[in-house]
């Protein structure tokens, strides 16, 4: 239910059509962007893809909506306002989640997506001014990127 009334409310606020991405992404929540939050979404968008792709699909959505989702809403309006062309590649990787997770799409497609808005993220955490994320250049799996941001995270307090 959340989900479909979501969706109706996304393309009010400028979802569907060509021109979809002319425009910031609508805020959802309130989010800060800064080196913490980017740190913490790569590990988040990193769990929903390996969720995803080791097949458990309603972990993956249920990981996916909340504030996985409201940090990548969060993300556009700065990072538009410093480069107008990443925020767009952002949103518009952002609209093809949506919308596969909407359609029922395949959950292969989806982890790609996300693994494209990682990097959207990663670049624009650069383009704000931020340090390149921890691990944001791994391979396209993600595999080594929630161990190496955990123990890092886990050493900043004093956890390990």
């Amino acid at each position: 239910i959340f989900i479909g009334g979501y969706f109706a409310l996304s393309s009010v606020a400028g979802g569907g059509g060509g021109g979809e991405c002319d425009k910031a992404l609508p805020s959802i929540g309130n989010n800060t962007i800064n080196q913490q939050t980017i740190e913490e979404e790569m590990v988040d968008l990193t769990r929903v893809i390996n969720m995803l792709s080791a097949g458990d699909r309603a972990g993956g959505e249920q990981a996916f909506y909340g504030d996985v989702h409201n940090f990548t809403h969060s993300f556009d309006p700065p990072l538009r306002e410093r480069d107008e062309g990443a925020a767009k590649e952002l949103c518009k990787e952002v609209r093809v989640v949506e919308t596969l997770l909407e359609q029922r799409g395949p959950s292969d497609e989806i982890a790609r997506s996300l693994t494209l808005i990682r990097g959207h993220i990663a670049d624009g955490a650069v383009i704000l001014g931020y340090e390149r994320p921890i691990g944001a250049s791994v391979d396209s799996t993600g595999a080594n990127l929630i161990s190496e941001i955990e123990i890092i995270k886990g050493v900043r307090h004093g956890t390990t």
